[in-house]
């Protein structure tokens, strides 16, 4: 094997790995998590639900969320949720 092919492997795979998140980025139903990003950024939030992606990959799922300590008049999410995925969340430690 060249030097150059074997380069190219090496890049795929690193590429590969970057994009798919590290098991302890899933969450399940009922975790508390803080997005990182939206209009409640920073609020903790609830794990209402797990949307699995189109090919079914967990690296595609996206989570359904609703924030916590808030009042309904105060929740800005036209459905009183928004989905997030697991880059989108951190957890929070209770």
């Amino acid at each position: 094997m060249k030097k150059s092919e074997l380069q190219k492997l090496i890049r795929e795979e690193v590429r590969k790995t970057l994009k798919t998140p590290l098991l302890e980025d899933h969450f399940k139903k009922g975790d508390r998590v803080t997005p990182l990003v939206g209009p409640h950024k920073g609020v903790e939030h609830e794990v209402i639900a797990i949307v699995a992606g189109v090919d079914g990959k967990p690296e595609n799922e996206v989570y359904n969320i609703r924030p916590l300590g808030l009042k309904p008049s105060e929740i800005k999410y036209k459905l009183g949720a928004a989905g997030a995925t697991a880059a989108q969340l951190e957890k929070v430690n209770i």
